[in-house]
């Protein structure tokens, strides 16, 4: 199933307010899990200036959502391919980022 673009839900702003991220660091935790946005790019995406395809977005969803879990809170941007769903807690919650290697 193909999803067309389309804006961030405010579960998204939300979780990129709650994570504490600059946008600048938003865009190099991107980056670091495959996203390919400029950096004007995102932030036109987060202010709801323009809209993504699904995939990106999951990337983006996964940066936030680390970011949140990095602080101690659960999920909270949702993903837009079908059957993908956050998880409550990254599975070494707790240690190190790098400690489970």
């Amino acid at each position: 199933m193909h999803t067309a673009p389309a804006p961030p839900c405010p579960l998204t702003v939300i979780a990129w307010r709650l994570g504490g991220l600059t946008l600048k660091d938003v865009w190099w935790r991107h980056l670091e899990l495959g996203g390919t946005s400029s950096p004007a790019a995102l932030a036109g995406y987060l202010h709801g200036m323009n809209a993504w395809p699904a995939t990106a977005h999951d990337v983006l969803a996964q940066t936030l959502n680390e970011a949140l879990w990095d602080v101690g809170c659960p999920s909270l941007a949702p993903y837009r391919t079908p059957g993908t769903e956050p998880q409550p807690f990254p599975p070494q919650i707790g240690r190190g980022r790098h400690e489970a290697f």
